[in-house]
């Protein structure tokens, strides 16, 4: 459970640095307010991730994972019922689109890990689960290149700056 948890853990800082956003924009909502809106999405998520790996990890039967998953499908869910009613600004609307498409494909890797755990052997369980270790490695990698591309469409991050940023006198 430790590989998952590490995972789930990049996974959640990664969301939370995605969710400090902020700034102006052109179409649909203006940056700030798809900035809040990404943020009062993205705190949940990650809070709702971290629960998910330290009870994951703190599981001691299969039904205790289960109940676990279950919480973590339904903060997933939750954030893409959110994102999916939002009008990004159009210089982010790709990247929304990639984190839809992104938490949808982790809502599966979720919802096969729980299937898994409910109806698998114990081999079955554990080949999921390297599965799941996998998904979420990808899930973190994907949110890294989201949270690039908001910055270059403009949508200020908080929580850090960009390698190679630099600030310039004119």
């Amino acid at each position: 459970m430790r590989k998952k948890s590490s995972a789930l853990l990049a996974a959640v800082a990664v969301a939370a640095a995605i969710a400090g956003c902020g700034g102006g924009g052109s179409s649909g909502l203006s940056a700030a307010d798809y900035g809040t809106k990404l943020q009062d999405t993205l705190t949940p998520l990650g809070a709702g991730l971290q629960k998910l790996s330290t009870d994951a990890s703190a599981a001691q039967s299969k039904g205790d994972l289960q109940t676990a998953i279950q919480g973590g499908e339904t903060t997933v869910q939750n954030a893409i019922t959110t994102l999916s009613s939002v009008t990004p600004p159009s210089e982010a609307s790709a990247a929304n689109d990639e984190l839809l498409s992104a938490l949808n494909d982790y809502e599966t890797s979720l919802k096969a890990t729980e299937d898994a755990v409910a109806n698998g052997s114990n081999a079955e369980i554990q080949k999921q689960v390297q599965t799941f270790q996998t998904d979420s490695s990808t899930f973190v990698s994907k949110l890294g290149d989201i949270r690039s591309k908001l910055d270059a469409a403009g949508v200020p991050l908080g929580g850090g700056t960009t390698t190679g940023t630099t600030t310039s006198g004119g």
